[in-house]
């Protein structure tokens, strides 16, 4: 994996609740879950099921997105015309599936032994760093590639 899964152009909200079933991510601005394309790969920042990374102190995380919702206040002014020209504030629940080594992504932690912090950085996640972590699923280290 040569591609740092913390790229700030793929950045969505940060953390703001923790629990040990999920975690919760605040989108500071309504515009970081439209859809944009990045290098020829189209990501969605607001769409349930997208898998997303998440830039602990020792450690990432990789989550899937559950589910999204409006803050209530916001939710009662929300019309066609609102949603047009003003900013709302989505939140969203968010599953951590594995853990991994903040400065060797490809070292997944066995079992979530931390989780991240509130204020955590999340990020919509590559399909290329998703796909390696299948590609590898279950491999044992000595019979892995070496680049």
């Amino acid at each position: 994996m040569k591609q740092n899964p913390f790229n700030h152009s793929h950045f969505i909200g940060y953390i703001n609740q923790v629990s040990p079933q999920f975690v919760k991510i605040h989108f500071p601005s309504s515009v970081l879950m439209k859809s944009f394309s990045f290098y020829g790969e189209d990501l969605k920042g607001g769409l349930v099921g997208s898998y997303v990374v998440i830039e602990g102190e020792k450690y990432g995380f990789l989550g899937k997105i559950l589910e999204l919702s409006l803050p209530e206040k916001e939710r009662l002014e929300l019309s066609e015309k609102s949603f047009n020209t003003k900013d709302f504030h989505p939140t969203g629940k968010i599953e951590i599936l594995i853990s991994f080594d903040l400065f060797n992504p490809t070292k997944i932690d066995k079992g979530l032994n931390s989780l991240p912090l509130i204020g955590a950085k999340v990020f919509i996640c590559s399909s290329e760093f998703i796909s390696n972590y299948f590609k590898e699923f279950g491999v044992k280290d000595e019979h892995k590639k070496k680049c």
